[in-house]
């Protein structure tokens, strides 16, 4: 292996991505290595057959170069903007990309449950892709500092701190948003 291949390989996310928006489609390769086990475990869960596994991945990352080519898609948070790409390719192949979740049971609990996911979904994607990027493998995928920091090209430290600005951030977005809502006049008053 070449000095220059090594740098590639070891080349974060950010780099990769711009790698391809200049053409470099071995750099996409590179990207699809790291991020296809999570694309195909999250897959499993969403779809029916190991053929459709295969299925929406490829499609989901055939998409993802696509859009990479032409200038678009993520900047650096290549992980979690795959798997909402996924995401979106089962919602499409399923009918159901304009629906809403209905619960089974229509409970008053479960509609409360329903609203409170809306409301921090809407924090979380209001952050900065940095953040979402650092949440995502920190608290969803549970992946530690040393894990996550050839990812972004940080640090371990640099990823904990990171981490730490980005969950305040969390925290103050819901109850930004939560507070907005005219329903919650006695919270807003307290809010401070």
């Amino acid at each position: 292996m070449t000095d220059q291949a090594r740098a590639v390989q070891r080349a974060d996310d950010a780099e990769l991505l711009n790698m391809v928006r200049v053409g470099d489609s071995a750099a996409f390769q590179i990207l699809r290595q790291r991020h296809e086990y999570a694309a195909r475990r999250l897959a499993r869960d969403l779809v029916a057959t190991v053929s459709d596994v295969d299925d929406v991945v490829a499609e989901t990352f055939a998409q993802l170069l696509e859009a990479t080519q032409l200038g678009g898609g993520p900047s650096d948070a290549f992980r979690p903007y795959v798997l909402t790409a996924l995401r979106q390719v089962c919602d499409e192949r399923a009918g159901m990309a304009s629906q809403l979740p209905v619960t089974s049971s229509g409970s008053l609990a479960e509609a409360g449950e329903t609203a409170s996911a809306s409301l921090i979904a809407r924090a979380f994607l209001s952050l900065p892709e940095r953040w979402i990027a650092v949440l995502w493998h920190a608290e969803i995928e549970e992946s530690g500092p040393a894990e996550i920091a050839p990812l972004l090209g940080l640090t371990p430290g640099a990823v904990a701190a990171l981490r730490r600005q980005a969950k305040d951030s969390l925290r103050r977005a819901y109850l930004q948003i939560y507070t907005s809502d005219p329903n919650q006049r006695v919270v807003r008053r307290h809010a401070d």
